[in-house]
């Protein structure tokens, strides 16, 4: 094992063992803050009681005074030291976030309105550190219609919720940038995330059945965001929801915001869940499988109704999703993802015509279409790769057709292949000495 194999274990081995701390030292405080807050009641209850029962007593009317007022101390002592715990909790992961933010002087153009550089995130387990996300890089411009595709685990929705900084323990950002208009998302403030999250840069979930609310009426939840962001008044913000469910094809939508979601059908939830989304005009819409749970009647006029709405009102999105159909419907650009990192990336034409990855190729290979439709579908052998074992090198490898032997020794790097296409595959590095497009360090040296 290289001494960099080792210190990463080693740094993994520490996250894992401090996040397993502060685990532990959260429920420490919440035993104490539960125990203390019995006591005061039991202390209630027993200087009632005695109370009522030596109503001419006053010794023992005094010593239970003096046990309640110790046990509140002890409270209010216990409260304190949560609350300071918890601050101190907050400075010490801002101040880490701060230290992993990567610095770079990139050039910002005014098209631009998101850029990932290096991104990772992990989810630190008892069983190790889960590479969920591992160093991804991209631009959005403004728009543009970025499509995430790829099988179920390799990082489409934590990508997402890593720029809407709504991750929850025991995962965290460890490493990269995320600048939405030049600025750094990555360590921000959460009081400052809260003014961009709905206002700036919104998300509709992937499954319509349990993102809304069943104990607040689809009204209530639409008018939260209009009235959190905007200055409307109470009357503004419920024209606005009546509006926006007009906008999103709901027919009656005055009765609409009375009725609860477990009235409404799975179509007619995700709509409410765009037009929630789109409450603020946002200049960034993340679709996390918005089509994932609908049939495929409904899917296609989700679909029609995004592309629609992105017309018409100028807005960037990000579409992830595992199918290739609606990428190829909905996408300027695609990224394709496999065990947390990017294998291949481009224009959606260049993806879908020229695919240069394994894996994208055993991707594309697998829609029925044609005169494929009728015979048996082809599929990618085995099962996604662990994130908890990663191997050394290509993680597609093992799955891989046309394995070569460097594919399981070495990561490769990505590839330019051309201005508007980028691989990361060794297949590549071979057709590429073949051809002469790729030269090895060693005869460029020679030469």
């Amino acid at each position: 094992m290289s001494e960099l194999d080792k210190e990463k274990n080693t740094n993994t081995s520490q996250k894992a063992t401090v996040y397993k701390w502060k685990r532990n030292k959260r429920s420490l405080i919440d035993i104490l803050l539960f125990c203390a807050l019995w006591l005061v009641i039991a202390g209630w209850i027993v200087f009632i009681v005695m109370m009522l029962v030596n109503k001419d007593n006053y010794a023992p009317n005094v010593l239970i005074g003096i046990i309640f007022g110790v046990s509140a101390a002890f409270l209010c002592a216990v409260i304190g030291l949560g609350i300071v715990m918890k601050i101190i909790q907050d400075k010490e992961k801002h101040k880490i976030l701060e230290s992993h933010i990567e610095k770079t002087d990139e050039e910002w153009h005014e098209d631009e309105l998101l850029k990932v550089r290096n991104l990772r995130t992990s989810f630190f387990t008892e069983n190790g550190e889960v590479r969920a996300v591992n160093g991804i890089s991209f631009n959005l411009n403004k728009g543009k219609v970025l499509g995430i595709v790829g099988e179920s685990g390799s990082g489409k929705s934590v990508t997402a919720y890593s720029i809407m900084q709504i991750l929850s323990p025991p995962g965290e950002v460890v490493g990269g940038s995320v600048k939405f208009k030049n600025e750094e998302l990555v360590g921000v403030s959460e009081k400052r995330m809260q003014k961009i999250r709905g206002n700036n840069i919104s998300i509709i979930f992937q499954d319509p059945m349990t993102s809304l609310n069943p104990v607040f009426t689809i009204g209530n939840q639409i008018q939260e965001a209009i009235l959190l962001h905007t200055n409307r008044t109470r009357k503004q913000a419920k024209a606005r929801a009546i509006e926006l469910l007009q906008l999103v094809g709901i027919n009656e939508p005055e009765k609409r915001l009375k009725q609860y979601p477990f009235e409404l059908s799975g179509g007619m939830r995700q709509r409410i869940g765009i037009a929630m989304a789109l409450a603020c005009e946002p200049d960034i819409l993340i679709a996390d499988e918005p089509t994932t749970a609908l049939d495929v009647t409904i899917q296609a006029q989700i679909l029609e109704l995004m592309q629609k709405l992105q017309k018409e009102l100028g807005m960037a999105i990000i579409m992830i999703t595992h199918d290739l159909g609606v990428i190829a419907q909905m996408c300027d650009e695609v990224i394709v993802m496999y065990a947390g990192k990017i294998c291949e990336q481009g224009t959606a034409e260049e993806i879908f015509y020229n695919p240069k990855h394994e894996y994208t190729k055993g991707l594309l290979a697998s829609i029925p279409y044609g005169s494929k439709a009728e015979g048996k579908l082809s599929s990618i052998e085995g099962t996604p790769v662990d994130l908890l074992a990663l191997p050394k090198g290509c993680a597609f490898a093992p799955r891989c057709n046309n394995c070569l032997k460097i594919c399981l020794e070495e990561m490769p790097e990505r590839l330019v292949i051309n201005d508007d296409h980028m691989a990361t595959c060794w297949m590549n590095v071979l057709e590429g000495l073949k051809d002469g497009s790729v030269v090895l360090m060693e005869e460029k040296e020679n030469g």
